[in-house]
């Protein structure tokens, strides 16, 4: 077996995708359990990624069932992205159902390092402290400088209905 030296990665694959602004595709979704099981699940989100310059990567996020302001508005923002408009109650695993692979959203991400054992750690995050976090397809010109991108204006003329579902 030959390998071949031109398409060896020039960057670490298991480095974070740098901080900026995403184009995402939702590429899976699950409900995950948590170390601690007296801890409720989290519904786990995989995106494949498109930078402003061009870039790709992949990328993941989690949602919680929390009372916190912070982690109840990043979850509200996901959804508005992906224009499932909900009202009511609902659960998350109700949500990984409606989330569907192929769904398309920016996102913004940061970094944040962690030390454990005296060994620091760089890790992508969304930016839920410095931006809305996630934002609508139809946005992505506004993000990436071209107001005439195709995709955008495509997205944006295909329907006008809206996803309203009330549980």
């Amino acid at each position: 077996m030959s390998i071949n030296l031109d398409a060896v990665p020039d960057k670490n694959p298991s480095a974070p995708i740098d901080e900026g602004t995403y184009l995402a595709t939702v590429t899976k979704t699950k409900m995950s359990q948590p170390n601690d099981i007296n801890k409720g699940e989290y519904l786990h989100v995989e995106y494949s990624v498109e930078g402003t310059d061009g870039s790709k990567g992949a990328f993941s996020d989690n949602h919680y069932d929390s009372d916190s302001s912070y982690l109840q508005f990043k979850l509200k923002r996901f959804l508005t992205a992906l224009d499932l408009q909900l009202t009511g109650e609902i659960e998350l695993k109700d949500i990984e159902k409606l989330v569907q692979v192929g769904s398309k959203l920016v996102l913004v991400v940061r970094h944040s390092t962690s030390e454990w054992k005296g060994v620091k750690k760089t890790d992508a995050e969304i930016d839920i402290f410095g931006s809305d976090c996630f934002y609508p397809v139809s946005d992505w010109a506004k993000f990436k400088g071209d107001a005439d991108d195709p995709f955008t204006q495509a997205n944006e003329t295909e329907s006008t209905d809206t996803n309203t579902t009330s549980y």
